[in-house]
């Protein structure tokens, strides 16, 4: 298929791909970052797993995306998609988003191909990008099919085996997040001038909805996972904060192309 490749006007804005926690608006707001714009899309042939082990007992294991080969998705007889959020920041929120997000060294920036999931949306991105031009196959940029509308996104995915990760599962708060992203709320935040207001509306197809309202979570059980998570804190996450801070200032930002 043809295909159209968005080349932004800013070359300091970079798109982020939010598949996670982070794919509700309000993450972003508050931590002081604005999106330039926000658009549902579609990531293909990846699989959103759970396999990078945090924090005992109160983030136990974090989303991740796993890249599924053309050999897999015959054997299983079926695509494997994965839906999120891109949004395009400046340069600045971009480091920003990566530093708090990157958490150490447990994930590195990706760049994954994403497409919006209607015209309408198809038509918003070339309105807030304004240049687009076409692929080295010759394709039009009048073409009509919202397909042909790609975005190359920046994202955060931990390249890594983790075995300790095994039997793990994300907490309940994390998940509850993910399902808040992807329903579609409306959002109305001010910000910088008490006349401006943002407004955000995410809404993900209802398949993907019902396999995220299908994601067994984890919780703290009875008196003794209560003791043990308390213990565990208080030796622990003093001594974590500082690590991850120090190597969130020490580690240069860099791009990999998957």
């Amino acid at each position: 298929m043809e295909e159209l490749e968005i080349q932004l006007p800013n070359p300091n804005n970079r798109w982020y791909l939010a598949y996670n926690s982070n794919m509700p608006s309000g993450t972003f707001f508050k931590k002081g970052i604005v999106p330039l714009a926000s658009h549902v899309v579609r990531v293909p042939n990846v699989e959103l797993i759970f396999n990078v082990p945090f924090l005992p007992f109160c983030e136990p294991t974090l989303a991740n995306l796993r890249f599924i080969s053309e050999e897999e998705e015959k054997e299983k007889g079926r695509s494997s998609d994965v839906i999120g959020v891109a949004y395009l920041l400046t340069l600045e929120d971009y480091q920003k988003i990566v530093a708090l997000e990157s958490r150490g060294t447990l994930y590195q920036e990706t760049i994954v191909e994403c497409y919006p999931l209607s015209r309408r949306l198809a038509s918003q991105v070339i309105r807030d990008d304004t240049s687009i031009s076409p692929s080295p196959t010759g394709s039009s940029s009048s073409r009509s099919d919202y397909m042909d509308i790609q975005i190359l996104a920046s994202t955060l995915i931990s390249p890594y085996q983790h075995s300790s990760s095994v039997g793990l599962l994300p907490s309940k708060r994390y998940v509850d997040l993910m399902k808040y992203g992807a329903n579609g709320k409306m959002i109305t935040v001010l910000f910088m001038h008490p006349f401006l207001f943002y407004l955000l509306e995410h809404r993900f197809p209802s398949k993907y909805r019902r396999a995220l309202e299908n994601i067994q979570y984890y919780e703290i059980k009875g008196f003794p996972q209560s003791i043990a998570a308390v213990v565990f804190l208080l030796i622990w996450i003093i001594p974590l904060s500082i690590s991850l801070a120090l190597r969130r200032v020490s580690e240069p930002l860099c791009f990999t192309q998957s």
